[in-house]
């Protein structure tokens, strides 16, 4: 049987720069870039578990602007990561605060240096919504919950 991961994250965004969080040097995927975010708790939507992780893991309340990227990912172990990415302001009276136990350090990114190269992200298609985020976005949410009996 599959197993079905749902992950939402949050690019969030001050001024012209987007943050950028790294990865600890004991993570799957060590000092790699990428934004807030993490794995769907029973009874949420993937919107709220992006504004949740992105409370947790950089001290920042936020309410979301829209919706960047969806994607869909098989991994080699038969796992399905389906991940939402959504846009935020950076709120004017509050500062990132980083949890030391999920995050090693964080950065504040311009669209320039993120398509630089200068940070290696987690994975591929991150580079991508990451530069996606500094448009407009889409609707708030397309994910809907449904409890079926």
């Amino acid at each position: 049987m599959t197993e079905l991961m749902l992950i939402g994250g949050v690019w969030v965004h001050d001024k012209d720069r987007v943050l950028l969080l790294k990865t600890l040097p004991n993570s799957k995927q060590p000092n790699t870039w990428g934004p807030p975010a993490g794995h769907i708790h029973e009874g949420e939507t993937l919107a709220e578990t992006a504004i949740r992780e992105t409370q947790e893991e950089s001290g920042l309340i936020v309410a979301l602007l829209g919706l960047v990227s969806c994607h869909i990912v098989y991994t080699p172990d038969g796992k399905v990561h389906v991940m939402a990415f959504y846009k935020v302001a950076k709120p004017q009276d509050s500062e990132v605060v980083i949890d030391p136990k999920e995050v090693a350090m964080f950065e504040w990114a311009t669209k320039e240096e993120v398509n630089s190269g200068k940070y290696p992200f987690r994975k591929n298609f991150l580079k991508d919504s990451c530069l996606k985020s500094f448009a407009d976005p889409e609707a708030v949410d397309v994910f809907s919950i449904e409890h079926t009996e």
